[in-house]
């Protein structure tokens, strides 16, 4: 079954969901504009090709409590470049 195929059943089930979606996670490296290296998690949900506009929306965590988001977008391309991800520096 397909990750829409699954979205669908369970949108179809008679106890009031809604916004359903299936999560990526991805654990990754990075080097901070100081130059030391950061532990960040990268969550991110799709919603099915049946979301529109709002099909991905993309969560970043760090090991010592930074996040960045962004708007949802119809494409992950567009989700993932429209994140704040400067504010893993802050």
């Amino acid at each position: 079954m397909s990750a829409d195929e699954t979205i669908k059943a369970l949108k179809e089930l008679p106890i009031g969901l809604f916004e359903i979606s299936q999560k990526s996670t991805f654990h990754c490296y990075r080097h901070k504009k100081d130059g030391s290296i950061q532990e960040v998690t990268i969550d991110i949900y799709d919603a099915g090709q049946g979301a529109g506009q709002v099909r991905f929306h993309c969560i970043a965590t760090t090991d010592d409590g930074k996040l960045a988001t962004g708007n949802a977008a119809d494409t992950l391309e567009t989700t993932i470049s429209i994140v704040h991800w400067d504010d893993l520096d802050r």
